[in-house]
């Protein structure tokens, strides 16, 4: 079985985007757990994770890289095995609001732990993943549904169930059905 959460970010996604609102915006109204309530949130929500995973499970979790200690001791303490080195959505087009100051930023990066012994599908490949962004979005956190077709191709060669706790835009339950996986989710 596998697990992909792509949780909020505790980064204020509503003001940091607040520049870029215009008609075809999708930021408006997203729902972000705010940074004083987010450590705890993460801990809930990894021992939550674990409690529901099946035996031999994946779990793919995507965080904003300002979280990165904080989720990796968050999925550890809930006894989660985590590679430490985290993979990496690189994108050839990234963004800042403040050009001036900072690099535009072009990668995401997740976290591959596991329960049990799942063993990799497609053993060897690279844990960098490079993907253009998603054109015409409709959800201000969507991902190419080819990103996480391939991320589940090296996890899974048969018919696992994949949940997804943080449903979003739904590209991932497309990928499932791509890839002949049971896909099942939930979203606010």
């Amino acid at each position: 079985s596998i697990i992909e959460c792509d949780p909020p970010y505790g980064i204020d996604l509503n003001s940091q985007k607040a520049g870029k609102d215009n008609v075809g915006s999708t930021v408006s109204g997203y729902k972000e757990v705010h940074e004083d309530v987010y450590e705890n949130f993460l801990e809930k929500l990894c021992n939550e994770l674990y409690r529901v995973a099946g035996r031999d499970c994946w779990l793919v979790f995507w965080f904003g890289p300002t979280w990165q200690a904080e989720v990796l001791a968050a999925l550890r303490n809930a006894k989660w095995q985590v590679d430490e080195i985290p993979a990496i959505w690189a994108k050839p087009n990234g963004q800042t609001l403040q050009p001036e100051l900072y690099y535009a930023r072009c990668y995401e990066p997740f976290y591959l732990a596991r329960k049990g012994k799942p063993v990799m599908a497609e053993r060897g490949r690279s844990n960098v993943f490079a993907y253009s962004g998603t054109s015409n979005k409709y959800h201000p956190t969507q991902r190419p549904v080819e990103l996480i077709e391939e991320i589940f191709s090296t996890l899974s060669s048969g018919m696992d169930t994949v949940f997804v706790p943080f449903l979003g835009s739904g590209a991932t339950l497309r990928a499932c059905y791509n890839r002949g996986l049971k896909g099942f989710g939930f979203d606010l």
